[in-house]
C-alpha cells in the first residue's frame, strides 16, 4: 500500500490550511460512506499523486478545476 501524508477512511473531516510535501501520496482517501472537505491546500513534490481517491465518485469532482494538483481516482478521467 502506498502511504499518504494524510490517510482518511470513511471520513467527513475538514482539512484546511494544509501543506503536503515529499510524500508518496499527499492525501489518500478510502471509503465511500462519507466525503471529507479539503480547502486551502498546497501540494509539492508528492511522488505518485497529490490526492488518491479511488472511489471518490462525486467528491473528487470538486478538484476538477484545480489544474495545480494531480488527482488519481477511478471514477472520472483525470
Amino acid at each position: 500500500m502506498d502511504w499518504g501524508g494524510l490517510f482518511l477512511e470513511n471520513s467527513d473531516s475538514v482539512v484546511q490550511n494544509s501543506y503536503f510535501q515529499n510524500n508518496q501520496i499527499g492525501i489518500r482517501i478510502e471509503g465511500t460512506e462519507k466525503s471529507p472537505q479539503i480547502t486551502d491546500y498546497y501540494f509539492e513534490n508528492n511522488e505518485k499523486c497529490d490526492i488518491y481517491w479511488p472511489s471518490g465518485e462525486e467528491g473528487c469532482n470538486t478538484f476538477e478545476l484545480d489544474t495545480t494538483i494531480n488527482v488519481n481516482c477511478t471514477c472520472c478521467p483525470y
